[in-house]
């Protein structure tokens, strides 16, 4: 059987594939929390930051305009406005912590799910992707039009 990512390990001992899944779900969840600590402190220093470059020059939002704002309000816990200022980005975080929690529960309970992760063709991921960027882009658009 021949997989599409280089990462799958089908062949791994269980002991070592339990071990890398372990510290896979520490890293994830360190990830995670430094990331809404970040995002708490960086919340001041947001003004700074440069405004976006397809906006200003042609008066449209790009694919992923508001996703600063969706994370900073994500780390406020106002999950209505991030989905407000850009669905995809309140969705990958909210999956991001549900993932953590998969990973870190599969780990308690000494179930290795990593090996059918790895598993999963690339091609598809890639395309869901792409949709749900074109889907986020639509919504962008649709929303400054109506404004």
């Amino acid at each position: 059987m021949s997989c599409q990512i280089s990462i799958c390990r089908n062949n791994v001992r269980p002991e070592l594939a339990m071990r890398q899944q372990l510290w896979t779900s520490i890293g994830f969840v360190s990830l995670l929390l430094l990331s809404v600590l970040a995002l708490k402190f960086a919340a001041p220093l947001a003004h700074l930051l440069p405004r976006c470059v397809m906006y200003d020059l042609f008066g449209l939002p790009c694919p992923t305009c508001g996703a600063t704002r969706a994370f900073l309000a994500c780390a406020r816990g106002d999950f209505a406005a991030a989905f407000a200022a850009n669905p995809l980005t309140t969705l990958i975080y909210a999956s991001l912590f549900v993932a953590a929690g998969v990973l870190l529960a599969a780990t308690v309970a000494n179930k290795n799910i990593l090996n059918r992760l790895h598993a999963a063709p690339l091609t598809i991921v890639r395309r869901i992707a792409a949709v749900a960027l074109g889907a986020n882009w639509i919504y962008l658009l649709a929303r400054e039009s109506i404004k």
